[in-house]
């Protein structure tokens, strides 16, 4: 059996509790993630989840944006598709 209790704090500090836990932490696995300091392989194992399902739905649980893509593997795209569209124009 589980109880309920009810507590009466002053407002300044419930609003300062909650702007306290509003921030991610900088040890934070899904806010690594997000801000793409962690591999999707890192945040599944720190966090014990099985896949990067679970990955994309705690994020949106927690507000938290999509990674964005490393700079290397953006100018690895451009580049592949610079060479696909060379390629398409001779052949």
């Amino acid at each position: 059996m589980t109880r309920s209790i009810t507590l009466n704090l002053p407002d300044a500090l419930v609003r300062h509790a909650k702007s306290y836990a509003a921030p991610p932490r900088l040890d934070d696995p899904l806010a690594a993630f997000s801000n793409g300091r962690m591999a999707k392989e890192a945040v599944i194992e720190a966090l014990g989840l099985r896949n990067y399902a679970q990955v994309l739905l705690a994020l949106g649980q927690r507000g938290l944006p999509l990674p964005k893509l490393p700079g290397h593997e953006v100018e690895a795209m451009a580049d592949n598709f610079v060479r696909i569209y060379q390629l398409a124009r001779k052949g």
